[in-house]
């Protein structure tokens, strides 16, 4: 019987990790495991909540570390519960419970879990959480070659006083800025179900050191935090004024006029000014299948100049910065609208292990999720112009070869992911915006000690007006090239990688991927210029359960298509599967 399936003595199907960890807490406060067809409807008598350290006795670091920790209160777990003593066990809402606890990166385990309890139709609920490290030095960071993108770091307590609360001081170092920033976040506004998130930074250019822009952002909502609620709301209001540039590897890209014979090398740089605001209500119903419709107000003003000063577009032909504006920059303008949203979708959850993480939970919802917007924009209302957008997304989820069962997903079982969506907005008769997207994921049944995962994904556009592109290479999914190397207005991409299942060391958790990526880019809308580049290579995934809840990636890769395709190739370094 596999780790991660259910047996007699882990009636749970917990993987040998969150086993170890659960049945500690049930040795310790004398309960018994019970399965869960066993626990269906009897009466709850009592709720015991366990909150683990970051560092347990499973790890082979000293305990004594943990007093640098606050520890989530029992009391915040207990109430993100959706049950009370006296409810009748149901496994789908004690499920829910621990994906909301999952949502926040606070904790790496979460697990509701039924026990005997003292007569036959009752039931102990025992909930066991595993704190990810809180007073800490977060990161994120993506390094291609020689190249770093970007580092993000933040001086975090992401727990206030166990309380769940964050707050933070932020760093981001890009190619061209640095930015200084502070951040909090309330899940639980004086204690109601109201959440509560902030941020505010100063942006600093890396070569004069002088500042150059700023960010800032803030939000208010009521969330729809379980599937019976009705009504969610919520408001938020950001502005940013930066500079934008586009690097090619370590140098900042240039841009030539095609229509002329001279090699102008234009700066790709940028002035965008962004400030808006928006209000959403949501209603929601059903409970086989949900629909939750929603509408709203949002209003933006957004401007977009060449150059990083007034005076740089003087110094060059005015037509060639002209052909880059009109190449590149969206649209300047003030929209103002209403909007309308409908989704529909069925709430069919399951839980896995290692997908994209490792012995760690993976939530799943299968079967179809579709969502259906519209909006107006009109001058009566202060837009710059009247246009309509409509937009379309879809997402089917589907378990093939075994079922779930318990909410559990089977080792055997391979897992399949379609998506599409499209946008336009039409504007004085015509369609403008067009974008269409489809993308195919597939995760198979564990063979060889791993799992192939194979991704195909496609977006293409159409008469755009707002100049959207995508930057690929490096960590985008086209690994072996330097970071950013191309620019495209559409993209097909597919990815083969196969992952090895983990090699646990104490709580450490390693794994190998060997993968195949391939892209084929295009910026006219026929793809008469289109660029196929492809490439191989190896790669490290290292999960660390107690500092984080999200792989570190390694890879090695090496290109073998396109103009400028080099050898040996490039390492990539970050956080996250690539595809």
């Amino acid at each position: 019987m596999a780790a991660d399936e259910p047996s007699e003595g882990n009636p749970y199907g917990l993987s040998e990790f969150e086993w170890r960890l659960v049945s500690r807490s049930m040795e310790e406060r004398g309960l018994t495991p019970v399965t869960y067809e066993a626990a269906a409807g009897k009466r709850i008598e009592r709720i015991e909540v366990v909150t683990e350290d970051p560092l347990t006795p499973e790890d082979p670091w000293p305990d004594i570390a943990n007093l640098a920790h606050a520890t989530s209160r029992p009391s915040v777990i207990r109430g993100e519960l959706l049950f009370d003593v006296g409810d009748v066990y149901d496994k789908t809402v004690a499920d829910e419970s621990a994906r909301n606890l999952r949502g926040p990166l606070v904790l790496s385990i979460v697990e509701i879990l039924p026990a005997r309890g003292s007569t036959d139709d009752s039931v102990v609920m025992l909930v066991v959480t595993k704190d990810v490290w809180s007073l800490r030095v977060n990161t994120n960071f993506l390094l291609v070659g020689e190249v770093l993108s970007f580092l993000s770091l933040s001086l975090s307590e992401n727990n206030i006083f166990g309380l769940h609360k964050i707050g933070a001081l932020t760093f981001l170092l890009e190619q061209d800025t640095l930015s200084f920033g502070e951040f909090y976040s309330d899940p639980r506004l004086f204690g109601s179900r109201f959440t509560l998130g902030e941020s505010a930074s100063v942006i600093v250019n890396r070569d004069s050191g002088k500042p150059e822009g700023f960010s800032a952002a803030t939000s208010v909502n009521k969330p729809l935090f379980s599937l019976a609620t009705k009504w969610g709301y919520g408001a938020s209001a950001s502005g940013t004024r930066q500079i934008g540039r586009l690097f090619n590897g370590a140098a900042l890209r240039t841009f030539d006029d095609p229509d002329t014979a001279e090699v102008e090398e234009l700066p790709f740089a940028y002035r965008v000014v962004n400030v808006g605001g928006d209000a959403t209500v949501v209603r929601s119903f059903g409970k086989e299948v949900k629909h939750n419709i929603s509408g709203g107000y949002d209003v933006s003003f957004t401007k977009f100049e060449y150059g990083e000063t007034d005076g740089q577009a003087g110094a060059f032909d005015a037509s060639l910065v002209r052909s880059f504006e009109d190449t590149f920059l969206p649209r300047s303008e003030t929209i103002s609208r209403v909007f309308v949203r409908y989704r529909v979708f069925t709430p069919d959850f399951a839980q896995g292990r290692n997908f994209d993480t490792y012995a760690l939970p993976e939530d799943f919802r299968f079967g179809p999720s579709v969502t259906i917007s519209a909006s107006h924009a009109d001058p009566l209302i202060g837009s710059s112009s009247r246009f309509e957008t409509l937009g379309f997304s879809g997402v089917y989820r589907l378990p093939i070869g075994a079922e779930a069962e318990d909410g559990l997903l089977p080792r055997s079982v391979d897992v399949l992911v379609f998506s599409t969506g499209a946008d336009t907005r039409l504007e004085g008769g015509e369609f403008f915006d067009n974008e269409l997207r489809l993308s195919a994921k597939n995760y198979s049944p564990p063979f060889l000690s791993g799992r192939l995962v194979v991704g195909v994904s496609a977006v293409h556009r159409l008469n755009d007006i707002s100049n959207r592109l995508n930057s690929v290479g490096g960590g985008s999914g086209l690994r072996g090239y330097a970071s950013g190397q191309f620019l495209a207005r559409s993209v097909l991409s597919s990815n083969v990688e196969w992952r090895t299942l983990p090699i646990e060391l104490w709580t450490f958790h390693l794994g190998l991927a060997a993968f195949y990526d391939l892209a084929v880019i295009a910026h006219e809308e026929d793809w008469s210029d289109k660029l196929v580049l492809h490439g191989t290579g190896v790669g490290l995934r290292w999960l660390n359960p107690a500092s984080n809840r999200i792989v570190l990636r390694l890879d090695y890769g090496f290109p073998f298509g396109g103009p400028v395709a080099t050898l040996p190739g490039n390492f990539s370094f970050g956080f996250e599967q690539a595809f």
